[in-house]
């Protein structure tokens, strides 16, 4: 309910009111919805500006990939661009496939270090020998690549690099929460 009043005067002295009552049930049930839409709209709103950033940094690292002439210009710029895909993890490494194509060797790092073997076998990886996303939330309960330090508490995100069907090479991320207990 809503009450609104206004005096009545005469000669300067107060005689009386009249007062209004209103039901306004209505109204807060619109601004409600209203309020809840908004919402809404803004978290539509930053999900298309996530996918355009995104979408951005493909496009400019795709351009950079296409200038590169030595395989050691392509690891820059993957190193590069890869923590701007996964700006809340600390660290990563990329790791490529060996001209002998039998090991991985690690050919760069960015953000904190960790705890990684520097070259190992595509079948000590998860992600490398499903061809596809491995995230472990906790090493202790779920399946961990092998070429992860034991040592590790928290969990991690490994990423293979893909051509046709091949995979060349991988991404591995740390989220922060890994480095804070070190």
């Amino acid at each position: 309910m809503e009450y609104v009043s206004t005096p009545i005067r005469e000669n300067g002295e107060l005689v009386g009111a009249v007062g209004v009552f209103r039901d306004i049930t209505e109204r807060k049930a619109w601004e409600e919805e209203l309020q809840k839409a908004n919402e809404q709209l803004k978290l539509l709103v930053a999900g298309v500006e996530e996918r355009n950033r995104q979408m951005t940094l493909l496009n400019d690292m795709g351009d950079a990939l296409q200038a590169c002439q030595l395989s050691e210009e392509a690891y820059q710029v993957i190193r590069i661009f890869t923590p701007k895909f996964f700006p809340n993890f600390a660290g990563g490494a990329l790791y490529m496939r060996s001209n002998s194509q039998n090991l991985f060797q690690d050919v760069g790092v960015w953000g904190k270090s960790l705890p990684l073997e520097k070259v190992f076998a595509p079948d000590e990886c998860w992600a490398l020998r499903r061809g596809r996303l491995h995230l472990v939330d906790d090493p202790s309960t779920e399946m961990s690549c092998r070429h992860v330090s034991q040592s590790l508490q928290a969990g991690y995100l490994c990423v293979p690099l893909m051509s046709q069907n091949k995979a060349m090479g991988f991404c591995i991320c740390k989220p922060p929460a890994v480095f804070s207990q070190t």
